[in-house]
């Protein structure tokens, strides 16, 4: 399983599809995945990485919202897409 694999799957484990809320958890913004990975992760840089490159392949995509409990400022949020959902269901390993 890939770092990449492992970002999906976080994201997909956030149990509920906030989406279209506008107050979400801080573990969908780039500090909160960095820091859920912990050491899977070496740096937040790293992160932003391959967030960049999961986006460019159409499995994830960003929105601005109030992250819970980190000030007034929004940020990016990132979210699974439909074919993110279903590489998740189909599993990592057909490609």
């Amino acid at each position: 399983m890939t770092k990449y694999d492992e970002v999906m799957i976080h994201l997909n484990q956030q149990g509920f599809d906030y989406s279209q809320e506008w107050d979400v958890p801080y573990e969908l913004c780039e500090a909160g995945i960095t820091e859920s990975l912990g050491t899977k992760l070496s740096s937040r840089g790293y992160t932003n990485k391959i967030l960049n490159a999961l986006q460019d392949d159409g499995l994830i995509y960003f929105e601005k919202k109030h992250i819970i409990g980190v000030g007034t400022s929004r940020r990016k949020a990132y979210f699974l897409t439909t074919l993110g959902k279903d590489k998740i269901k189909e599993g990592f390993n057909n490609e």
